[in-house]
């Protein structure tokens, strides 16, 4: 990098985020990053802010990048959307108020924060937007269908802004880079923050939850022999300083992300769901 960017950078306390936030102060970005609480976010890292957002908190969160936007001088040069979140347990049943707070996080929340981003990044030189979305936007996770759906519903406009944004422009507007992340299994403490069905603790339900408790326990086997955040991180850096990256970048363990893009290209969907039940304990 010829400059320090200013990096925003939601979901920075742990896992992804963090290992994110590392990797680019380290390179030598300006990074304000974000989570529900600043107590939870590093405090050893050389220019890095913390900044207090929730997605789930009402409308305070757009106040809240508003300020940090201001403090870098107006504008980003990079914004990486990566909070995130999960809820455990059959789709169907899933509570109305978990579903909002999942697209909340997931979709709604980022999408809006392009909005908010894109202006000032258009009026400079241009900018980058990197929206860490999951190889579940592709191979959906039983158990998981909010999180999938959510994921998929952000990897879908990502696609579609990385198209609106080849359109002819006016005089003055620049190019701003969309990039998909889709990391697969990574090793993180994800699976012990989720929130799950409360039917899990219902007594007389066994019959119902032994495949969700099976799904999770292999769930959990996966993430154990995942690799760590930093692989994630290193992708993202990588994206930051190098202006010539891919628009969809999968990342993981080769099954996940060779294979299991390949597979969703090339294999009939009744096989891949077959494969994807299998792989999940059902």
């Amino acid at each position: 990098m010829t400059e320090a960017k200013r990096v925003f950078l939601t979901g920075a306390s742990a896992g992804i985020g963090l290992a994110v936030a590392r990797s680019l102060c380290a390179a030598g970005c300006e990074v304000w990053g974000t989570a529900r609480s600043v107590a939870r976010l590093p405090g050893d890292l050389a220019n890095f802010h913390p900044v207090a957002l929730d997605f789930n908190g009402g409308g305070a969160w757009r106040d809240a990048f508003r300020a940090a936007q201001a403090e870098a001088g107006g504008r980003f040069d990079v914004l990486v959307n990566n909070a995130g979140g999960g809820w455990f347990g059959p789709g169907a049943e899933i509570p109305p108020g978990e579903l909002r707070a999942q697209f909340e996080t997931l979709a709604l929340g980022p999408v809006e924060l392009m909005g908010l981003a894109l202006p000032g990044m258009r009026a400079a030189p241009g900018g980058t937007i990197i929206n860490v979305t999951s190889l579940a936007a592709r191979l959906p996770l039983p158990y998981g269908a909010a999180y999938s759906a959510a994921k998929a519903a952000l990897s879908v406009f990502t696609a579609a802004l990385q198209m609106e944004e080849t359109a002819p422009r006016p005089p003055g507007r620049h190019t701003v880079r969309f990039v998909d992340v889709q990391p697969g299994d990574i090793r993180t403490g994800f699976n012990r923050a989720m929130r799950f069905w409360a039917g899990l603790d219902q007594p007389g339900n066994e019959l119902a939850t032994s495949s969700v408790r099976r799904s999770l326990a292999a769930s959990d086997r996966s993430l154990a022999g995942a690799p760590p955040p930093e692989e994630v991180a290193e992708t993202v850096r990588s994206i930051v300083t190098w202006e010539g990256h891919r628009p969809l970048v999968a990342c993981g363990n080769v099954w996940q992300a060779l294979g299991g893009p390949l597979a969703y290209r090339f294999l009939p969907r009744r096989l891949l769901l077959w494969i994807i039940r299998k792989n999940c304990g059902l």
